[in-house]
């Protein structure tokens, strides 16, 4: 589910609706992810450290960080 607190989707026109590793588009499964893991001090405040992740995504990554390089 996505991020309670974070409002409307920031990430939609930039990650166009789909998970950022699988390209899952269906929005029960979608959810906000930390491109910086949130566990590594990775910002929920911060709209470039988010992105659309996939459940089954998001779990695989873990506290990994994803897109910095």
């Amino acid at each position: 589910s996505l991020h309670p607190t974070m409002g409307q989707d920031p990430c939609h026109p930039v990650d166009q609706g789909k998970c950022v590793y699988c390209g899952q588009n269906d929005p029960k499964k979608l959810e906000f992810d930390h491109r910086k893991a949130w566990a590594k001090g990775g910002s929920s405040d911060d709209p470039l450290n988010i992105c659309l992740g996939c459940e089954k995504c998001n779990r695989s990554k873990g506290d990994r960080d994803w897109g910095w390089g």
